[in-house]
């Protein structure tokens, strides 16, 4: 396999093809800096090869032009949580190797060598996510804007973070196999409809945020709604967290007229709404809390911690019913 090896330091990939004969497997290491790493995605066309491994590579840090360095993750995650940019394929092969270094195509699409993990898929109108697949890697589909449905099987297990950011979908129907989401996973889709897995465990850090979602409900198997996780439900101005629930983090929800919380809430953000059309973040919902909560209790509308009496968080909406 040593004729396969490309060193990314030492010659240019076009060289190194002509070199040896265009080969159909290549295992890229070496060093360069995250810019020349950007540049060779740009370049590098995927569907030339059968295998594609990244052993010992290192990427230096991205550097700006005023000096301000980050690491490459760092780079793309700006690129792609404010302006939802569809990453190059090698991009994705090495954003997905941090528990597996060598990768397959198959049909246009890039795999883990057993065939658990979607890495990449080409974009189209429908997207079906094939049967044997259990894990969509990191960044999967971002960007496909031009992709208004997505059909998934009934074995997926977890989608990375950042697998549909800007995707053009409206409709979600999440198999109950499905037991995690990644990080901004459906950031800036289209979504007005919703459905979540009974199996899952957390809706995690701006999984739904900057979405236009009409209807969802939250399933009893959560147990942690994260940072800025649904503030995609504008057109949702009253919702009753289930039991299950035990933390809830800032930002979680948006423009909510009253929440209703469980017995089972241990902890929650203080600023865990935000009200964005108003603009002022003094204006939280009615909350109401389960008489169960061991840890807060909730009178005229605000909320307060059980023990100590006291206020954990004041509604202006106080004295109002619901």
């Amino acid at each position: 396999m040593e004729d396969f090896v490309y060193k990314v330091d030492s010659e240019t990939l076009k060289d190194w093809e002509c070199r040896n004969n265009n080969p159909t497997s290549i295992i890229l290491n070496g060093e360069m800096t995250a810019k020349d790493f950007i540049n060779l995605a740009a370049e590098f066309d995927y569907s030339k090869y059968t295998n594609i491994s990244i052993e010992e590579l290192e990427v230096l840090y991205y550097e700006y032009d005023n000096g301000y360095t980050c690491s490459l993750e760092e780079y793309l995650s700006f690129r792609v949580c404010d302006d939802a940019v569809r990453l190059f394929e090698l991009l994705k092969i090495y954003l997905n190797t941090q528990t597996i270094k060598s990768f397959v195509v198959l049909d246009g699409c890039v795999f883990t060598p057993d065939k658990k993990t979607l890495v990449h898929i080409p974009e189209e109108k429908s997207v079906i996510v094939p049967t044997f697949i259990e894990h969509i890697g990191i960044a999967a589909c971002c960007g496909y804007e031009d992709m208004s449905e997505i059909i998934f099987n009934d074995r997926l297990k977890s989608i990375g973070k950042w697998a549909f950011v800007g995707a053009g979908i409206s409709r979600l129907d999440l198999p109950d196999t499905l037991v995690s989401l990644g990080e901004d996973c459906f950031l800036m889709a289209d979504l007005e409809k919703v459905r979540l897995s009974n199996s899952l465990e957390a809706i995690p850090d701006g999984s739904f945020n900057l979405c236009i979602i009409e209807e969802i409900t939250i399933p009893s198997s959560v147990r942690i709604i994260g940072n800025a996780s649904l503030r995609g439900l504008l057109f949702v101005d009253e919702i009753d967290i289930p039991e299950g629930v035990e933390r809830i983090g800032y930002d979680a929800l948006e423009g909510m007229n009253r929440v209703s919380l469980p017995s089972t809430l241990t902890e929650i953000a203080p600023d865990f709404y935000y009200e964005d059309c108003i603009g002022d973040p003094d204006f939280p919902p009615y909350i109401t809390v389960h008489p169960d909560n061991k840890t807060f209790i909730s009178q005229n509308g605000s909320l307060y911690f059980r023990d100590s009496g006291k206020l954990a968080l004041k509604s202006e909406y106080h004295g109002k019913k619901y």
